[in-house]
Order: structure tokens, then sequence, then C-alpha cells
């Protein structure tokens, strides 16, 4: 509505239109408006800043925070590339001559790039942590599988076995339950109720407005979570809203090598909701 503060859009300018709103026979077509960034969330982003600025900046300090303070660390990210690495390698079927294929050899490459372990930026990184890591199993896998990588499958996943195994061995020393860090401060405090606690919306109805439970803060406490079958780690933390209640969520890192896996576990998700609703409204099933 023009209420909402979005630019009106004649029948047939909008790609949502163009697909509700068949043109009329021997129309001329509309001109098409320009708008910045792509599509109606650059147009609802758009409207937001204008028409509720502190709503924006609150949401945009809040995902800021979640960012710094709650994703995977390098070594924790390094350690989930690692393992999908291995468990690609080992889905090769063995066969003389035993060369390495050229899908485990670009992966190596994938990561000293995306890492920084090839061009050295990962030692010049202001974190003395990550420096310790890229002189200590960062460049042991760089030196041995990515710069000079054996001739042998089985050689090289022996050797990735051996770098994996490091880094969880570290990682596992590390205590289980984090504490917010410093940065972060401001998620600690409490906040004008603006923004929304996520997953209220999943029965397909709006709640009312009166029952919407919106963020207060965020509890201090992090639980660190490792999944040893794939390596991935993800932060366990809890939202306080503004009735005193808990909602606890989980904060997963991106896959370098599998960029679609975060999207297949949340269509997962959803598929496990629905089927449980629809279950749960038949007496028999339960």
């Amino acid at each position: 509505p023009p209420s909402a503060g979005l630019p009106a859009a004649a029948p047939g300018s909008d790609p949502l239109l163009r697909v509700l709103t068949p043109p009329a026979v021997g129309a001329e077509p509309a001109p098409q408006p320009s708008y910045e960034g792509k599509g109606v969330a650059a147009r609802v982003d758009a409207a937001l800043r204008r028409e509720h600025p502190q709503l924006a900046s609150q949401l945009d300090a809040l995902c800021t925070a979640l960012e710094t303070s709650l994703l995977p660390t390098v070594a924790e990210r390094l350690l989930a590339a690692v393992h999908e690495v291995v468990l690609l390698g080992l889905s090769v079927t063995p066969s003389p001559p035993d060369a390495p294929p050229a899908a485990v050899t670009d992966a190596l490459n994938k990561i000293g790039t995306a890492f920084g372990l090839s061009s050295g930026k990962l030692a010049r990184a202001d974190n003395p942590e990550t420096r310790a890591l890229a002189v200590g199993w960062g460049a042991a896998l760089l030196r041995e599988c990515i710069a000079s990588p054996p001739p042998t499958l089985s050689e090289l996943l022996a050797r990735l076995e051996a770098v994996r195994a490091g880094l969880a061995t570290e990682l596992a020393a590390a205590p289980r339950v984090a504490r917010v860090d410093g940065g972060a401060w401001r998620m600690l405090l409490s906040q004008q109720p603006l923004v929304e606690v996520p997953g209220q919306y999943e029965a397909g109805l709006e709640p009312a407005m009166e029952q919407l439970a919106v963020i207060d803060r965020i509890a201090p406490g992090v639980t660190v979570v490792r999944d040893a079958a794939s390596g991935a780690t993800q932060r366990r933390f809890v939202l306080l809203s503004d009735s005193l209640t808990r909602h606890t969520f989980y904060l997963n890192g991106p896959s370098l090598l599998r960029p679609h896996a975060s999207l297949s576990v949340e269509r997962l998700s959803q598929l496990l909701r629905l089927l449980t609703r629809r279950l749960l409204r038949y007496r028999e099933t339960r």
C-alpha cells in the first residue's frame, strides 16, 4: 500500500505484478521503473530505512553483532572445510594409479585461496589466534596438501586426516560454553522492543500484535556445538523477549565447498515442521 512507502508500480512493471496481472491484448508495455538494488527486497529495504530508521538501525546492529560474535571462528571453518575434502576423497573409488582427482585438488586450491593460506593473508591477521593457526595447521595444510601434494590419493588423504585430527583436538580443548565477547556488549543490554523474535509465523497465520514477542536482549551464555560427522560448528544462543521468555536458536556458518548446504538444512527443517503439523492434526497418527 502507499502508506508503506513503496513506490507505486503499474501492472506489468513489477516482477510480481507481471506474474499476477497479464497484459491486455494490444496494450503498450509499461515502462520499467528503476530501483536501486535488486527486485522487491531492495524496495522493502529502502522503505524500511525511510519510514522506520530506528528499527532499521537496530536490525543492522543486531545482525552485525551476531555475525562478529557468534559465527564460527577461522579454525572452526577450516576444520569443516578439511573434513569435507576428506569425505570427498573417501567417496572416490580407488583405482590404479590412485592419482588425486581434479575435484579434490580443486577443493584444496579453493580452501587455500578462501582462507588466505596461499597468499599469506591469514598470517597477517590482527587476531593472534588466527596468526597462530596460520603458522600451525594452516601452514601444514598449505605445505603438505596444497603447494606440494603427494602423487597418490591415499597419501593425500592420510595427510589431510592428520591436519583434521590436529585441528579437532585443539578445538576440543576449548570451552564448550562461550561468552559474548566485549565487542558485542550492546547485545547484552536491554533494547527498545522493536525487533520481533523470529519463528512466530510457522503456522501460516500472523499472530495478534499483543501476542508478538520482541527481542529484549541476548543471553550471555553461548553453547558451542560441533558435529563429529561433518566437522561443522554451530553456536546455540538464547534470545530473551520482553516477556522474559527464552527462545533458543542455532547459528550455522556457510559451507565453502557446498554453498547450498545451509539452504538444504533449512528446507529439511521446514519439511519436518510441516509433517509434524499434518500428523498432529489426525488422532490416529498420535
